[in-house]
């Protein structure tokens, strides 16, 4: 593990904070990640002892995903599952194919608020209808997401167990340590959320005897490590720098690390990574669109049991898994087209463009061009370049390597046509194997030995409102038609501003960068109440002196009155001589960002510090805190 990192404001001084611990293998466990997509989900294991990372080959993915046998053809070599749940019958997964459901999908995305996630994100219409369907949702209605998220992972879990207890005897008895993977970019909030689901759906209260611990890692160095790990007959160097692009059913991610060790195996972020909603969902809809729009198709044919079958076997696991871009750059010569067999009865596809060879009967063919197929790729396929080349300016500014190594994971990632095509313009595209659980077998390694990021590069702005004074005051200054004016009982004068601790694009040391900031608070003294501290989030890349509608709330941090008793308190008296506030003084208040932000406080130079509590909010439940109970601000 690397040395702690401190990082001190100049109003007050700190200690380093510890370093996190991981997961050892002293003792014998079962190691399970999870990798909970927009798409399609996943679950890798093995046991402790198997474990060797300079051979990695004894991480096994769960397969043999249940179904309804009248719908569903079970594959047995299948290493993910549909993310999808009926929220009538709390059906999950492939037992959602059947055509009297009508699951929710893209439900993975409800966990970001709106104003957090990207335009292409919340003006989807996939999520927009999620989101409109899980709140007319019965079954829902209290448990809200939290409960949906949690019936499709208790099956995920459930069938996950019992896969794992046909090959480890006494499983029952068998300490389990699971990892749940989280997008890189999500906000803590969001991450809070899919664990108190997975906490819901039971994964972290198992029957007698058996013990489970449950973390999250971020899907991007999941990808990174088992990318790593798995290619280490051409391993990266100490000081080269790799991207890691998770080419998933919905969104793309992007990140670029630099190695600072081999052995050990760590890393850092060398940039901050993007994402994008140009998954293969884009090239799913391409081509059912092309077989349907305009055609003269029975209504209502995308939902029969053929049409579903016919995606299924013929584009699914037939042209869309297998189309590549044969041997020959010269595609003009190319003429043979690619086909399609056994189209559903009353599917006639466009004149010109497709041959029907007979009149709907099971052996029909559509053959289709290459050149089309191609343009149904074009979507996904400019969208990952264009976050690949955002990744290449982001590093040339930063006076960064350019990437030896560009690695492709996720489903659409073991694409043989992505890969070529992708290759011809940035070379060194490199595939891993079975792409498909590469985030899942990550988050694997991640439970058996870590993950060794010396630094992260803070990707939102994260501060609180404070109490500046008018004078001495760094930030802008006071304006009568945007500012109010304090006036404290000390006949200091002061204004309400944005502190903000850490910033987009900060780095941080994964033991913790800490900040801190000495100040007062104030107490509104009618009220016995507990210290709450709410902590905003900005997405902006200046964030703004003052609170606007770029500022949203994240979360809360608690502290009970009773751990404050033995501080600096001054009572504070109006004209009447009645106290009406009371003020503790000489607080460090502090923030540690180690992947997920922590609040920190201190009562005089002579105390212990201690940890708030979070707890998450939502907007409507935000408070002005100055205008409320308590007031944070500098002397």
């Amino acid at each position: 593990m690397a040395s702690a990192s401190t990082r001190v404001a100049e109003d007050g001084a700190t200690s380093p904070s510890s370093s996190p611990s991981h997961a050892g293998v002293d003792q014998y466990f079962i190691a399970i990640g999870i990798d909970f997509g927009t798409t399609y989900s996943g679950v890798s294991w093995t046991r402790s002892h198997e474990w060797n990372p300079n051979d990695p080959r004894y991480i096994y993915d769960v397969m043999s995903w249940p179904g309804d046998p009248d719908h569903y053809q079970q594959r047995l070599d299948e290493a993910q599952v549909p993310t999808l749940v009926d929220p009538e019958t709390g059906a999950w997964g492939y037992h959602c194919l059947s055509p009297t459901s009508n699951p929710i999908r893209w439900f993975k995305l409800l966990l970001l608020r709106e104003g957090d996630a990207g335009v292409d994100v919340r003006s989807s219409k996939q999520l927009i209808e999620a989101r409109s369907r899980l709140q007319k949702s019965q079954r829902y209605q209290k448990t809200g997401l939290v409960g949906l998220i949690a019936d499709f992972l208790r099956g995920v879990w459930e069938h996950a167990l019992e896969e794992i207890g046909r090959e480890v005897e006494g499983l029952d008895g068998v300490p389990l340590k699971a990892a749940i993977a989280t997008p890189a970019m999500w906000p803590e909030y969001a991450n809070k959320t899919m664990i108190e689901a997975a906490q819901l759906a039971g994964i972290t209260d198992p029957p007698p005897f058996r013990f489970v611990t449950l973390s999250w890692v971020q899907e991007s160095e999941a990808a990174a490590l088992c990318t790593l790990r798995e290619k280490l007959k051409r391993p990266v160097k100490r000081g080269e720098t790799f991207m890691v692009c998770d080419c998933g059913g919905g969104t793309i991610d992007i990140i670029t690390y630099t190695t600072e060790s081999v052995h050990p195996l760590r890393f850092r972020e060398a940039v901050e990574g993007a994402g994008k909603l140009c998954g293969a969902f884009l090239i799913d809809q391409a081509f059912e669109n092309h077989i349907t729009i305009g055609n003269r198709s029975r209504p209502g044919i995308r939902n029969s049991k053929e049409f579903r079958d016919f995606v299924d076997h013929a584009w699914e696991y037939g042209l869309k898994r297998n189309f590549h871009t044969p041997a020959s750059d010269n595609r003009e010569r190319i003429v043979e087209p690619v086909r399609l067999e056994n189209l559903p009865r009353g599917l006639i596809p466009k004149h010109g463009l497709d041959r029907l060879m007979g009149r709907g009967k099971p052996t029909d063919i559509v053959s289709i061009e290459r050149a089309v197929v191609e343009q149904w790729f074009s979507a996904s396929y400019t969208g990952i370049r264009f976050l690949i080349g955002e990744q290449l300016q982001r590093l040339k500014a930063a006076g960064a390597k350019s990437p030896s190594k560009i690695f492709l994971v996720g489903g659409l990632g073991s694409s043989r046509y992505l890969h070529s095509i992708l290759n011809r313009q940035f070379n060194n595209i490199l595939q891993v194997r079975r792409t498909w659980s590469a985030v899942a077998r990550g988050a694997t390694m991640a439970v058996l030995e870590g993950i060794s990021i010396n630094s992260r590069v803070v990707r939102q702005s994260y501060g609180i409102q404070a109490l500046v004074p008018e004078s001495g005051h760094n930030g802008p200054r006071y304006q009568p038609l945007k500012d109010e004016m304090y006036i404290g009982r000390d006949g200091v004068s002061r204004m309400k501003r944005m502190l903000w601790y850490f910033k987009e694009g900060d780095r941080a040391d994964s033991n913790g960068t800490k900040v801190s900031h000495r100040v007062f608070i104030d107490f509104d003294s009618r009220h016995n109440t507990d210290l709450v501290i709410e902590v905003c989030l900005c997405n902006s890349d200046n964030p703004p002196p003052r609170k606007d509608k770029t500022v949203k709330p994240m979360c809360r941090f608690r502290c009970p009155m009773r751990a404050l008793e033995c501080g600096d308190w001054q009572k504070l008296v109006d004209d009447e001589g009645m106290v009406t506030r009371i003020r503790l003084n000489n607080v460090m208040l502090s923030m540690i960002f180690d992947g997920e932000l922590r609040c920190m406080l201190r009562t005089g130079d002579d105390h212990a510090e201690f940890e708030l509590e979070m707890e998450p909010v939502v907007e409507s439940e935000m408070e002005d805190g100055f205008e409320g109970r308590c007031r944070i601000g500098f002397l």
